[in-house]
């Protein structure tokens, strides 16, 4: 179900366009592009827990640590990266 979601948003894409917009927002500034590219994981790594949550939630669901599991082994793999696996 998670995957599933996951795979159409393209997580690189996501975050670079992200981080494009946080630069933006405070105008370009020098030295703040590794910050914006974190902030930016961050947020796409909320997102994905907050839709798992809430179809886990819309299946009347309980959310457990194990429910959870699921999006911690594609926040993960996501983080470890491809080809460390």
């Amino acid at each position: 179900m998670l995957s599933a979601l996951a795979k159409p948003l393209n997580r690189d894409q996501w975050i670079s366009e992200a981080a494009y917009f946080l630069a933006k927002a405070r105008d370009f500034e020098s030295g703040k592009a590794l910050n914006d590219w974190l902030e930016a994981e961050i947020a796409y790594c909320d997102m994905l827990i907050s839709a798992y949550i809430a179809a886990l939630d819309e299946d009347n669901q309980p959310i457990t640590i194990c429910s959870l599991q699921p999006v911690s082994n594609l926040i993960r793999y996501r983080e470890i990266g491809r080809d460390n696996i």
